[in-house]
Order: structure tokens, then sequence, then C-alpha cells
């Protein structure tokens, strides 16, 4: 899985990524395999003004789903970010249960084609 981090109007720190590189690696650990790239932005909307203006925002891109794209607005940073990619993971693991259940039932019709059956009169 790649992973990019993008910052806009905060600035950079060696805290914040690893944070985030540890949030993303923990929560997607079961399906990193399917993740292809994942593409998160955290930023600050009003500046220095204050309020509900920290946001993040995920785009995850997966192997036979469209890509998912998860935006989270909080007071406080860390909030935004742990909600955001909780929120991605939900969904991610729904499309991936979606997926691979109409790839079996696609695969249960191609292997089970009904023969017909021989009639016996007694």
């Amino acid at each position: 899985m790649k992973t990019n981090i993008n910052f806009r109007k905060i600035n950079r720190s060696n805290e914040i990524t690893n944070y985030i590189n540890k949030r993303i690696s923990s929560a997607f650990s079961r399906v990193n395999d399917a993740i292809q790239t994942t593409s998160l932005t955290v930023s600050d909307i009003n500046g220095p003004k204050g309020g509900i203006d920290k946001e993040c925002t995920i785009v995850i891109k997966a192997a036979g789903i469209k890509p998912i794209v998860i935006c989270e607005q909080q007071s406080k940073l860390h909030n935004a970010i742990d909600r955001c990619i909780s929120r991605a993971n939900q969904v991610l693991m729904k499309q991936l249960q979606k997926r691979n259940k109409i790839s079996k039932t696609k695969l249960m019709k191609h292997m089970f084609v009904p023969q017909k059956v021989a009639s016996i009169r007694f």
C-alpha cells in the first residue's frame, strides 16, 4: 500500500506524520493487500480563528471497488484524523465484503450448473 500525506495551512511535523502512519497501518492491517493507494490530507480551514476547523480527508483506492473518499471536520486535529480513518475503515470493509460476496456468488453459479437428472420409473 502506498501512502501519501499532505498538509494544507498546517505545519508538517514528524509527530503528526508518525501518528497518521501508525493509525493507517493499524486500521488497514487486515486489508493491506487489497489497498493500492491511500492519500490523506489534513488542513486548517479557518487558520488561527479557531472553531471546528481541522479537516482530514482520506482517499482510498482498492482493487475492484470505486475510490472511497471520507472527509471529517473536528476542533482538534487528532480527533479529525481518528474519526476519518475509522469511518474509512468501516466503508472499506463493507465494500470489500460486498465485492467478495458478489465474486463468490458468480463463482457458485458457474461451478454448480444444474444437470438434467434422468427420471427413473418403477
